[in-house]
């Protein structure tokens, strides 16, 4: 996840986050696109709720229209497979 939101517009800074974290002992690794499974349904999950609360006429003004911003975020910043491996590419 954090490669993803601090990475992914730049694969430069997803390879400095990738190389501080190892260098500083971090056990994790991603070395394939299943690492980011997690990443994946979370990300989903905010689209989700973001949809629900926007298309809801019974949700006040000021919630559906946070909605709409949470939506264009998950919309023109979608974790797609080119991101995945466009990430992997700069991490490994």
């Amino acid at each position: 996840m954090v490669l993803f939101e601090f990475g992914a517009s730049d694969p430069s800074r997803a390879r400095a986050l990738h190389d501080a974290y190892v260098d500083a002992g971090g056990p994790g690794r991603v070395d394939g696109p299943g690492h980011f499974s997690m990443t994946i349904a979370q990300i989903g999950h905010i689209g989700e709720i973001a949809c629900v609360t926007w298309l809801d006429p019974e949700e006040p003004v000021s919630e559906r229209e946070r909605a709409v911003t949470r939506f264009a975020e998950f919309a023109e910043e979608a974790l797609t497979r080119d991101v995945i491996m466009q990430l992997l590419d700069s991490v490994t």
